[in-house]
């Protein structure tokens, strides 16, 4: 039988005009062929599933010596391969512990800049004004520009003349 044949038994079983016929037709084979896209996708979901799971295992277990029932082994430790990241945040300065005083009328760059609350810029204004005048008693460094009665106390302890 060809096309037209089946169509026409198809209108006389249905009582459908040959376009409502072909409408249908068309709709069939468009789920049909879409059940096939459809059974290729839920394959990769299943895959892309699976991967998922093996990375969330990997990650819980990776970078810090633990197993999948998450006890801590020693032999995963020694393979962890952490790479640390770039801080985009400057680091908080580490106090350097001061030993003896700091004589503030020699003392260099550096050396100011092991002070509490004393950066670059207020070491730098430490040394230009001590060029100007130099300090006679611990207490002419609130003098300088940044300097107020809060750091002085800070830092007191720790310098000299």
């Amino acid at each position: 039988m060809n096309m037209a044949k089946y169509i026409a038994k198809i209108q006389t079983i249905f009582g459908a005009s040959r376009n409502e016929v072909i409408f249908v037709s068309l709709i069939l084979t468009g789920l049909i062929i879409g059940q096939f896209f459809t059974l290729d996708k839920r394959e990769d979901l299943a895959l892309l599933n699976r991967e998922l799971e093996s990375y969330n295992v990997a990650i819980k277990t990776s970078f810090i010596g633990i197993d999948n029932d998450g006890n801590v082994n020693e032999d995963l430790a020694l393979g962890d391969t952490i790479i640390k990241k770039k801080n985009k945040f400057p680091e908080k300065k580490k106090e350097e512990k001061i030993v003896g005083k700091i004589n503030i009328n020699t003392a260099s760059k550096v050396q100011l800049m092991k002070l509490k609350g004393i950066g670059e810029k207020t070491a730098q204004k430490i040394i230009d004004y001590r060029v100007k005048t130099p300090f006679n008693t611990i207490e002419d460094i609130q003098k300088v520009k940044g300097i107020g009665p809060k750091k002085f106390e800070s830092m007191k302890e720790h310098i000299t003349v």
